[in-house]
């Protein structure tokens, strides 16, 4: 891949695409984002999500994040278009969280590991650094990390500080990483 190959990735909290995808496709057809990093899909695998062009990874939600509730919610999925060389990562093991995986893998230069991340909500913010670090450390030399932390920090635009967004971006800064973040609550 060439240093000024250029994609448009996007992420979004569908908070349930199925119900929203009258939206999705316009906002396909508006932008043609090659690469499209979703949370809170809230499918199942009977469920399905096809979109003209684009190849679609999906991890549903198959067990209760906690034990006192449901299983409604969650989910991750990553859509890149057809034209777009890649292939399908399995993800690791992560706690109080849950990822699509995938490596760009282009004709020339290096992979490049690209993770739709949702972490939950009520989940420990002690166990975020161990999931990041087990994305990371699955050994590509570029890692693209987008989607739903449920931090926040001011340095992301926040008004308010959480516990997990002091945690993140402690972590970013001791590892040297970038957090790109929206100006507005996902």
């Amino acid at each position: 891949m060439s240093p000024n190959y250029r994609l448009l990735m996007v992420t979004w909290n569908a908070d349930g695409v199925k119900s929203r995808s009258c939206e999705l496709r316009d906002f396909i057809n508006k932008y043609n984002p090659d690469i499209i990093s979703l949370q809170e899909t809230w499918l199942r695998p009977s469920h399905t999500l096809t979109l003209e062009n684009y190849r679609t990874y999906r991890n549903d939600r198959k067990h209760k994040p906690h034990h006192n509730q449901t299983y409604r919610g969650g989910g991750t999925a990553i859509l890149i278009k057809n034209t777009i060389k890649h292939t399908r990562i399995p993800a690791p093991d992560l706690e109080n969280a849950e990822a699509t995986l995938i490596a760009l893998t282009p004709d020339r230069g290096d992979s490049i590991l690209f993770a739709s991340l949702y972490v939950h909500v009520k989940g420990s913010t002690a166990s975020i650094t161990n999931n990041l670090d087990k994305l990371i450390d699955l050994g590509f030399p570029s890692c693209i990390i987008m989607g739903d932390f449920n931090a926040k920090h001011p340095s992301w635009g926040c008004d308010i500080e959480s516990g997990r967004g002091k945690k993140i971006n402690s972590y970013t800064e001791q590892k040297g990483l970038r957090i790109i973040a929206p100006p507005t609550p996902t």
